[in-house]
């Protein structure tokens, strides 16, 4: 008997490999405002939750309609790079063998809803869940309410639910929703150098899931 019996997944960093996309794309928002680029690591390390705090570590101005142009310019800027963002390495197998282990797959993310279809178009996963859980605006503001509001709906036994993510942010949804959680190192955020700010398990690859929800 399967030890879940859902699987809340983040989506960007997670289960698509969009990190040097996406660092490449606030370098460009960067240079456009005349401010300095970001290196990998430096990324990684000032990422977070609400992404508007990412932003301004980043050096943008984060007010009024400068805010509103640097979400739009990120958006568009996306929305052009999506066709060559692929998923992460064996993303799809590890998929396939949760969904034939009858574990229900949702996607829970900060994203907006038309995004992520979008994306999923492109890498024909939509059999293997059977939600997506997302905001309805464009400004990434984190994903807690998320979270009660599918919790309120499922009537799911929080002992059998597990977060799948590569931020800080995900242990924050799994620990404020009583969840399980997965780390997965490998995505937006630091981290191994984090690691004193969580407590469960942080895997180094998307197929070491498999041996932690039997």
């Amino acid at each position: 008997m399967a030890r879940y019996d859902y699987i809340l997944w983040d989506w960007n960093g997670t289960l698509v490999d969009d990190l040097d996309a996406n660092i490449a794309i606030i370098n460009s928002l960067l240079c456009q405002r005349g401010l300095p680029m970001l290196t990998k690591e430096h990324y990684r390390h000032i990422f977070k939750f609400p992404i508007i705090d990412f932003y301004r570590d980043a050096g943008f101005n984060v007010y009024g309609q400068d805010y509103e142009k640097l979400v739009s310019d990120y958006q568009v800027a996306y929305a052009v790079q999506k066709n060559n963002i692929d998923l992460m390495p064996n993303a799809e197998a590890v998929l396939r063998r949760i969904n034939g282990a009858s574990i229900k797959q949702i996607i829970l993310t900060a994203s907006s809803y038309k995004a992520i279809e979008q994306q999923m178009s492109n890498y024909h996963i939509y059999p293997y869940f059977d939600a997506i859980v997302s905001q309805t605006n464009v400004y990434a503001c984190g994903k807690i309410d998320l979270a009660r509001r599918w919790f309120s709906i499922s009537r799911a036994d929080p002992n059998r639910v597990l977060v799948i993510g590569d931020t800080l942010h995900d242990y924050e949804v799994a620990v404020a929703m009583n969840f399980d959680c997965l780390l997965i190192s490998n995505g937006h955020q630091d981290l191994y150098n984090m690691r004193s700010e969580y407590s469960c398990k942080c895997l180094s690859d998307i197929c070491q899931v498999l041996d932690h929800i039997g």
